[in-house]
């Protein structure tokens, strides 16, 4: 008898300190999303904003990462919480989507079968990547002449890597015609299970042919593959040794 009651009152401390726990565990959340609440109706006081989900994530001092959503433009987009600040991907992600859409339609509009997305902005401060979300002054009209660099294009239904480069030539080009110079750009896609980062900007196209430039990203290609990963290729041609 001894034994058992024994265990019985192990197992009831133990049962005490779990109910303990998930107590404080929902009071912390509660808190949590009064907090995100109370930040994004300060921030963004002409919005309202719902909550999907969040996680505390342990290897930040358990900072929490929160998923919301606009009710007024639908946009999804992220926040860090931490004991002492807030961050979140709002403004930036909104200004994505904006530009997206006007890259779509007075840029590439013959390239919607090739282009899954871009992104105009990193969605991170500079050096600050996985820790502070880009600040936008969401007041302000952004047009296709502000840009001056694409973080990313996703490119999508090429069967090869020459065309794959090919179209990179083509949208590059694209946006000179437009009176857009990219500085920097980075296109993304996947050629069977190998998926591929090529960074170019317009002096990369501006004094090569198509058809050279298609064989400056297959050689590079090739080059890798046989010296280094063969399933994630990463290609620079605007930092090129020998590129002026």
């Amino acid at each position: 008898m001894k034994n058992i009651v024994g265990i019985s009152k192990k197992t009831a401390a133990v049962l005490i300190a779990a109910v303990i726990f998930a107590f404080a565990s929902c009071s912390d959340d509660k808190k949590t999303e009064k907090r995100v609440y109370d930040y994004l109706g300060e921030k963004y006081p002409t919005s309202n904003f719902e909550i999907v989900n969040f996680t505390q994530n342990k290897t930040t001092n358990g900072w929490y990462i929160v998923n919301a959503v606009c009710t007024g433009d639908a946009v999804n987009f992220t926040l860090y919480v931490s004991p002492l600040d807030i961050t979140d991907s709002y403004g930036v992600t909104a200004e994505n989507l904006k530009m997206d859409k006007k890259i779509m339609t007075e840029i590439l509009t013959e390239y919607e079968e090739y282009v899954a997305r871009t992104k105009w902005l990193d969605e991170f401060e500079d050096g600050q990547e996985n820790y502070a979300f880009r600040t936008v002054d969401m007041s302000c009209e952004y047009d296709i002449s502000c840009i001056t660099k694409m973080h990313s294009i996703e490119i999508e239904n090429c069967d090869s890597v020459s065309s794959a480069a090919g179209l990179i030539y083509d949208i590059i080009r694209a946006f000179s015609e437009k009176g857009i110079f990219l500085a920097d750009a980075t296109f993304l896609f996947d050629i069977g299970e190998c998926s591929y980062s090529v960074r170019a900007d317009f002096d990369s196209t501006a004094n090569v042919s198509r058809e050279n430039f298609v064989l400056n990203v297959c050689g590079e290609d090739e080059r890798i593959k046989i010296s280094g990963d063969a399933k994630n290729i990463v290609i620079d041609l605007k930092d090129a040794p020998g590129k002026e």
